[in-house]
């Protein structure tokens, strides 16, 4: 060693103090100290390229700790050595635990019977796949995993009993760098950064360290921390367990001296490098299990005066990702504006009495009218995905509360018709307000009323005054279809254009053809039939304008309104839906004068106002949809099965 350096000094390149038995040469960088300290271009190359095989560790966020100023080649060299040395550790890593496996088969060691690892991936990754997957082998009790990555250490406890659930199957507790090597955290502004403007920020500066950038940090300081902080870390982990030391910044200094420190802590911890997150090696892991018990779905159905939940079939034990099943069910009542929760449960076969199927995932969604099949893809245990809905949301409620709410929805009355009056025509905003809201209301019962119900559906235009057209039909639309059908015929109804009187419109004629259905209607069931066993009966009437007089003069208010051609009267259609106890829902423009014997007549039972009604406020009116908000959370089983479905 040269005259007048002090053994003591630390080396210029790394920081560390020589070693007595060789002070001429720095064991950790192989720096040679001079003669003299006239040589200062060989000792800035140095220095640059210490720091530069610590910053290509880690990216360029570190690249401004170098000190100096690499050029770009450098730099670019630097960051494919920097991958070749990472590959040859994983490498090594791979090679070292897959002996020390086949060495351990049959002796309470991994096996690599059970894995079945990902072909799409490095075949490199395989034993490390294989050694995840030990991890999470149902046999196990509660492995350890401690990872040390470039974040600090993280302490994973897995529990294989738990990989059917909708959670991670893992604890996790995080012990940051920041903590545990003090020592390396950045001393003020400015930082390590050439020129001193600390870009690349502390985050920077603190990876830079980590993968070996340790020039001006005590390192005996650091050693004492780290010693410290991990003897506690250890201490808290959990007594005989197997414990699995998980490298993930393979390459990087201080993680390499946390590991090295762990393995004479827990001496029967096995190591294992990744070039990924363990929480992400860990899922995948999951994701390659087949499922060790069955998969079913919660449905709904009507089993005395309520519904009942009841168990779906989706996948059976041994399933694995990648299979799908298909089921047929159906929005159970409660309104289309109410989510349908999709719950996925696992059970047994046969379970026990009094056995609580364990939730997977519970998703809200919403379904549209009518029956339909849905897709459910396997990703593994505890992940079904449902890839035909493009809105699931995770739902927190817990199943119980769900199941009860299931009992306690009734089961839907008898036989119901519903009876619509429309006007098509008149001003084109509140025309096209009045079908948006009927449309919308019969879709958000539709499930509730299913095939019980008749829904009639009678769109009125104008009527005509040419000489030869006075007798011309106005009505059109259904009688008696079910929800979907006719929802479908009302939407075919064209939308009225043509020009329309401002005093009245043909809402008689509308209520004249009801009243005849409702007759042809009794005549058809019976009159011992209509007698003791009528159904509910309600009619909404949308209008804007009030009905045609029967003859002229009739209304005083409105003496030049126009007689009605066909001699419809609305006061006699109105006696009728009174015979039949119709329940007539009234709603009006807000222009509307609703003070007229006719509306007050037609909204009898209740009187709304278009503008700001919700099809929701409509329904409970009508008498269709329950205002507590009894509703079946579940989805509805179809009634027919069809070839192949597992439902």
């Amino acid at each position: 060693m040269a005259e007048g350096v002090d053994a003591a000094s630390p080396c210029p390149v790394c920081g560390l103090t020589p070693d007595a038995s060789s002070p001429a040469e720095c064991r950790e960088c192989a720096w040679t100290f001079p003669d003299d300290d006239t040589d200062e271009s060989r000792l800035s190359r140095a220095q640059l390229w210490y720091d530069l095989r610590a910053a290509a560790r880690v990216g360029e966020a570190a690249r401004p700790f170098v000190r100096g100023f690499p050029d770009d080649d450098e730099w670019t060299s630097a960051r494919a050595e920097a991958e070749r040395a990472r590959a040859r550790l994983l490498e090594e890593s791979a090679t070292a635990a897959s002996a020390a496996a086949s060495a351990a088969s049959g002796h309470g060691g991994w096996t690599l019977e059970f894995g079945r690892p990902d072909l799409a991936r490095d075949p490199s990754t395989w034993t490390t796949q294989w050694a995840f997957d030990e991890l999470v082998r149902y046999d196990a009790v509660s492995p350890v995993l401690v990872e040390v990555g470039a974040d600090g250490v993280s302490v994973l406890v897995v529990q294989p009993d738990a990989v059917d659930g909708p959670g991670d199957p893992w604890s996790r507790e995080d012990h940051p760098w920041e903590r545990l090597a003090a020592p390396l955290r950045p001393a003020g502004p400015g930082g390590l950064g050439s020129g001193g403007d600390g870009t690349g920020g502390d985050d920077g500066e603190l990876a830079f360290r980590l993968a070996g950038g340790l020039h001006g940090v005590d390192r005996a300081r650091l050693a004492d921390t780290l010693d410290r902080e991990l003897a506690r870390l250890a201490e808290r982990l959990p007594p005989g367990s197997v414990t699995v030391l998980v490298d993930s910044a393979p390459g990087w200094t201080v993680p390499g001296l946390a590991i090295s420190r762990l393995r004479l802590l827990r001496p029967d911890a096995r190591v294992v490098r990744t070039g990924r997150p363990a929480a992400d090696e860990l899922a995948d892991a999951v994701a390659r299990l087949p499922l060790r018990s069955p998969y079913w779905l919660v449905g709904a159905h009507f089993d005395g005066p309520a519904a009942e939940p009841v168990l779906v079939p989706l996948f059976a034990a041994g399933s694995t990702s990648g299979q799908e099943a298909v089921v047929r069910v159906a929005r159970g009542p409660g309104g289309a504006d109410n989510d349908v929760v999709l719950a996925v449960v696992a059970a047994p076969e046969q379970p026990t009495p009094g056995y609580e199927p364990r939730p997977v995932s519970v998703l809200a969604t919403r379904l549209p009218r009518g029956v339909v099949s849905l897709r459910a893809a396997l990703d593994g245990p505890g992940r079904v995905r449902w890839p035909d809905l493009p809105d699931t949301r995770p739902d927190a409620r817990p199943l119980d509360h769900l199941y009860a709410q299931t009992r306690a929805c009734p089961a839907p009355v008898g036989g119901v018709d519903v009876l619509c009056a429309i006007e098509l025509g008149g001003p084109p905003g509140p025309a096209a307000a009045r079908r948006a809201l009927l449309a919308d209301t019969i879709e958000l019962v539709s499930a509730d009323l299913g095939d019980r119900a008749g829904v009639s559906v009678r769109g009125y235009r104008e009527h005509s005054f040419e000489l030869g057209e006075e007798h011309d039909a106005v009505v059109e639309g259904v009688w008696g279809a079910d929800p979907e059908r006719a929802l479908d015929a009302f939407a075919a109804l064209p939308h009225r254009t043509q020009p329309y009187q401002s005093d009245a419109a043909p809402l008689e004629d509308a209520l004249a053809e009801i009243a005849d259905f409702l007759e042809r209607e009794r005549d058809a069931r019976g009159w011992l039939n209509e007698l003791h066993h009528p159904p509910y009966r309600v009619l909404v009437v949308l209008a804007g304008r009030p009905p045609h007089p029967r003859g002229q003069g009739q209304d005083p208010l409105r003496e030049l309104a126009q007689p009605c051609p066909r001699k419809d009267d609305w006061r006699r259609a109105v006696d009728t839906l009174r015979r039949f106890g119709v329940a007539p829902v009234l709603v009006l423009d807000a222009a509307t004068d609703p003070d007229r014997d006719y509306w007050a007549a037609l909204g009898a039972h209740r009187r709304l106002t278009l503008e700001g009604l919700t099809p929701r406020v409509l329904a409970e009116a009508m008498g269709l949809a329950a205002p507590d908000g009894a509703r079946v959370p579940f989805p509805l089983l179809a009634p027919v099965p069809v070839k192949g479905d597992p439902a």
